[in-house]
């Protein structure tokens, strides 16, 4: 029965109903209609076209326009299937008649006889032909990179939250159900939650032979005067092939509807003219309608859906017609709503018990049964490893499915619809594109479930966020992190009583402004947990454990917090991708990418991914990574300071981390060879050796490896002191001056004891290499002592004219007296300050080298001392 209902629909539609009923027209009366073409378009037009050379070129332009319009409309151009027809059937007709030459005579071309001007009809009929068959193909559901449809199951989709067997229990109790009025149906459940999937279900329960299904959407009329004729031509149309007149009745009764309008005076007017002139009035069309219902003993389902688009005056027609107007015989309808929105729409109508008022209308009310929101987690999941790099699943995996032991409350709290699935799957595929690998994943769906939620609430995060946003050190690194702004026991006590109960000034905010936000005021306390738990303490939504490790690309670091908001990089941001391929390069070339980052002024992003790197592939991957270290720490800063240039320099806990070999870990993972510990010390000897004058950077990395306690660097503390000498040697080796450089690595030469004290404790203590200040003391009087006369004079402050020798004389000499006596074996010549330094000295030394001393200069260019 089914498919006779299918092939009837196919068939008595109105445009093929018209086509159809021209043919037969046409073949009845094929003489009257040949007659009256030649009396006319025959005679006045045709019959005055001559064969002749420019009606020849004239054609054929027509027909070279033609084929041009065809290829240029081919594959991207949708023809008219009814015009198509029309003009293949008047194709056909007429090679019957060209091919017959029964009736008329057609022109044909003056240089080829056998082709006729006429002919251009078969043209047009094969190019229209051609662009039907050429035409684009229907665009597949969704294809990789495509956004998700928030579409309903449908009649083959896969009942994702549990709906089917209580869809499947309603639609028995429908079919064992008959009555002699219309029952009403209300599918009550909030926007997204799955209303139009629900009854989807409902109708793959009722396809039966016995129900007529009636598809009614009331938010495609134009108005609410439009709904009843709309619904009304829906409901004939479909009811058409059961009754003949039936669709009559349908028709006629709407048309009374629409004209009368519930005007009393207009019923009046039409029920006297019924009565003069014997047309039938609106209660003896109900009548008739409801006697040719049961004649057709079937049963009509009339789905509804979304009644909660509508605006008060469209629910009120609705309801009406639902209540009133189609109280039809064995008719039922199925209504979807959200109620609380139909609810509100009726206190505008009537402020007159409307949840009583609904109760009336609707005889059964189905709130969507709870469904376990672990299916939206699992939906989500699916989706997003659809459409994301397989490189995040796993972390897909664990955010939002989790583990059998760790469970993300906070998504069944906060996806409450399938709605809320697409809509976040979406903004995820359309907000991480640029991001992907930039991006903590984690934090990156946290932040945009918030936006998709709460969107003033993300704004302020955006726009307020120092407001909100404090920075606190993290952990042993010092690295900076936001946190949410706390409100301290004393400021709580100046609140008012309404809000004691907040604890941060992002909660007070929203506390005071969340009718201006549209935040609902229960719902307050809800948001900031979360807030709290995306910036590092929040514990009530399970966050304790994500919380405790957070990527170095997550939200809570300064650097990458707009990246989340921009949904790009921005100037001044290191890409993790580009970060990647380059440590994916050759040594040389991933040098070349360092340096060129810190040229571009991102030296503290550079130096900040290289402290994140705590895991290697290889040996090969492992050396890359510290010869790159090394290799960043030696290059000129952007950022000037005291001195004219500086160099990028590195953290040395954080390297020395990286090169310890505790508990011969590095040897284990890297160098498993018999001697595997040389070759490791070889590679970290090879670093050393390969430093550049002034060797700044690797004599400080020394400095911080000799004043740790632990002895787990792969060299010694004795083979690092004597590389600390050997570059101070050198460099003293290659300069005639006592500037900077010298006086640093001197300093660098110095060594860390640590002294035991008892009971497992120690006590550090500095001292300086007798080799060290040998080879200070060996510079100093064979290449620059006026320079170091000149160094270590210092004038008191404020005063300017009291002056001192600082204590940088104790290093190099030991003591006052071992300097004099090593001043008094110099040839003064051989220096322009010794003679006054020697006077000044004296009175320094009549002080007991302690007290700054009045003192003239006159050789010593102390002045300029001061001017600096």
């Amino acid at each position: 029965m089914k498919s006779i209902e299918r092939i009837y629909q196919f068939i008595f539609t109105r445009n093929k109903l018209l086509f159809i009923s021209g043919i037969i027209f046409f073949v009845l009366f094929r003489k009257p209609i040949e007659l009256f073409i030649s009396e006319t378009v025959v005679k006045y037009v045709f019959a005055h076209i001559n064969s002749i050379w420019y009606n020849d070129i004239v054609f054929l332009l027509i027909v070279s326009g033609v084929i041009i319009l065809t290829l240029h409309r081919y594959n991207k151009y949708i023809p008219s299937y009814n015009f198509s027809c029309f003009l293949l059937s008047i194709s056909v007709v007429y090679i019957g008649y060209r091919l017959t030459d029964e009736k008329w005579y057609f022109t044909a071309f003056s240089f080829i006889s056998y082709f006729k001007y006429a002919d251009i009809l078969i043209l047009l009929s094969v190019c229209q032909l051609i662009l039907i068959v050429g035409r684009k193909k229907e665009f597949p559901s969704y294809s990789y990179n495509s956004f998700f449809d928030d579409q309903p199951l449908g009649s083959k989709g896969n009942d994702k939250l549990g709906y089917n067997s209580y869809a499947e229990l309603l639609g028995d109790k429908i079919l064992s159900s008959h009555f002699s009025q219309a029952f009403a149906i209300g599918i009550n459940g909030k926007w997204g939650l799955g209303k139009t999937s629900f009854i989807d279900l409902l109708k793959r329960k009722l396809q039966n032979d016995d129900i007529i299904e009636i598809n009614f959407n009331a938010w495609n009329s134009h108005s609410p005067k439009a709904i009843i004729k709309d619904f009304f031509e829906t409901v004939q149309e479909k009811i058409r092939p059961y009754h003949s007149s039936l669709s009559r009745l349908l028709i006629q009764y709407s048309n009374k509807l629409v004209a009368i309008n519930n005007n009393k005076v207009t019923q009046s007017i039409q029920a006297t003219i019924s009565a003069l002139t014997g047309f039938e009035s609106l209660n003896s069309l109900y009548e008739d309608i409801n006697k040719a219902l049961k004649r057709i003993n079937k049963k009509i389902v009339v789905y509804i859906d979304d009644l909660d688009r509508l605006d008060k005056d469209e629910i009120i027609e609705v309801i009406r017609l639902i209540r009133n107007t189609a109280n039809f015989y064995n008719t039922f309808f199925i209504v979807a709503y959200d109620k609380n929105y139909v609810v509100n729409a009726l206190k505008q109508h009537n402020h007159y018990r409307q949840e009583e008022f609904l109760e009336k209308i609707f005889q059964v009310e189905v709130t969507l049964p709870y469904f376990k929101k672990d299916a939206l987690r699992y939906k989500l999941a699916e989706k997003l490893k659809e459409m994301l790099p397989e490189g995040i699943h796993s972390t897909i995996e664990s955010e939002v499915i989790g583990t059998a032991s760790s469970k993300p409350p906070y998504l069944n709290e906060w996806l409450e619809s399938m709605r809320d699935v697409t809509r976040l799957t979406n903004a995820l595929l359309l907000n991480l594109s640029k991001l992907t690998g930039e991006v903590d994943f984690c934090d990156f769906m946290r932040i945009e479930l918030l936006r998709i939620k709460y969107p003033s609430a993300y704004e302020l995060l955006h726009r307020k966020t120092l407001d909100f946003l404090n920075t606190t050190t993290r952990g042993s690194s010092n690295k900076n992190y936001y946190q949410l702004i706390k409100i301290t026991e004393e400021e709580k006590r100046k609140l008012k009583d309404i809000e004691k109960g907040v604890s941060s000034y992002f909660e007070l905010y929203l506390t005071r402004n969340y009718t201006e936000l549209s935040i609902p005021q229960n719902e307050i306390s809800k948001i900031t947990d979360f807030v709290d738990g995306i910036f590092g303490s929040g514990t009530s939504l399970g966050f304790y454990s994500y919380s405790q490790s957070r990527s170095h690309l997550s939200i809570i670091f300064p650097s990458k917090f707009n990246r989340y908001f921009a949904y790009t990089l921005l100037d001044g941001a290191l890409s993790e991708v580009e970060f990647s391929n380059a440590r994916a390069l050759n040594q040389n070339k991933f040098n070349s990418n360092i340096t060129h980052w810190v040229e571009g002024g991102l030296e503290f992003e550079v130096k900040d991914r290289f402290s994140e790197v705590k895991s290697f592939d290889n040996r090969e991957d492992y050396e890359k990574i510290i010869r790159a270290i090394f290799h960043l720490a030696n290059q000129p800063s952007k950022n000037k300071g005291f001195y004219a240039e500086i160099l990028v320099g590195y953290d040395g806990e954080n390297l020395m981390h990286k090169m310890s070999n505790y508990d011969k870990q590095l040897v284990e993972k890297f160098y498993p060879e018999t001697n595997g510990e040389q070759i490791l010390r070889g590679f970290v000897n090879e670093l050393f050796d390969q430093a550049a004058s002034p060797f700044h950077f690797e004599s400080d990395f020394i400095k911080y490896l000799n004043g740790r306690f632990s002895d787990s660097f792969p060299l010694t503390k004795e083979e690092l002191k004597r590389k600390s000498l050997d570059y101070f040697r050198r460099y003293c080796s290659e300069t005639d001056k006592l500037d900077r450089w010298v006086w640093y690595l001197f300093y660098r030469c110095e060594q860390t004891e640590w002294i035991p004290t008892g009971h497992n404790s120690h006590v550090s203590q500095d001292n300086m290499p007798a080799e060290a200040k040998e080879i200070m003391v060996d510079f100093i009087f064979n290449k620059d002592l006026d320079g170091f006369l000149f160094e270590i004079i210092d004038i008191e402050s404020f005063k300017q004219k009291t002056f001192a020798i600082n204590g940088a004389v104790l290093k190099v000499f030991n003591s006052w007296e071992s300097f004099q006596e090593k001043l008094v074996e110099i040839n003064e010549q051989n220096s322009k300050y010794l003679n006054e330094f020697k006077e000044f000295l004296a009175e320094f030394a009549s002080k007991n080298y302690s007290q700054y001393v009045e003192f003239q200069f006159e050789t010593i260019p102390v002045k300029e001392k001061m001017r600096k």
